[in-house]
């Protein structure tokens, strides 16, 4: 499985957190990181809940919850919302990512632009060093698009 060894750097860093923390790191807590690691990209808590409960890991609502906020106050796992929806992306060894989010369907897709990247983690910060970054870039999506254009062709031919 080539996501292995991305598992146990994840949860050794996340186990030695919650240990500097005071906190401890169960199998509970291994159980999440484990099923976070099945995402490529973004996903809900409750797509995760799903994940572990179809897989008959048995974790509680709450243990999901505070698991997930500990792993995003650790800064592995980034949270951000879309449409009122919560979503998570683990970012553990990952340096910056952007994506493109659909304010119409909150359809998200990641992108890469080597120039993006040079412009920023070379440009000069005023008592700031820059170690990585994340863009949200919010907009239409090219299939939102064509069906507002369909919808208000429709309404003009209704007229």
């Amino acid at each position: 499985m080539e996501r292995e060894p991305q598992f146990d750097e994840l949860t050794k860093a996340f186990s030695a957190y919650l240990k500097a923390k005071g906190g401890r790191f169960t199998p509970e807590r291994a159980t999440i990181i484990r099923g976070i690691q099945q995402y490529l990209s973004h996903f809900t808590l409750d797509e995760l809940k799903v994940y572990l409960d179809e897989e008959h890991f048995r974790v509680s609502q709450a243990t999901l919850y505070n698991t997930l906020n500990e792993l995003v106050a650790a800064g592995f796992v980034t949270k951000f919302m879309v449409k009122d929806k919560a979503y998570y992306e683990v970012v553990f060894n990952r340096k910056s990512f952007c994506h493109q989010i659909c304010t119409n369907c909150g359809k998200i897709t990641e992108f890469c632009n080597a120039e993006l990247d040079e412009m920023i983690l070379t440009s000069k910060y005023k008592r700031f060093s820059i170690s990585d970054y994340t863009l949200m870039t919010y907009g239409i999506c090219s299939a939102c698009k064509a069906l507002l254009k369909r919808a208000s062709r429709k309404k003009k031919t209704k007229k």
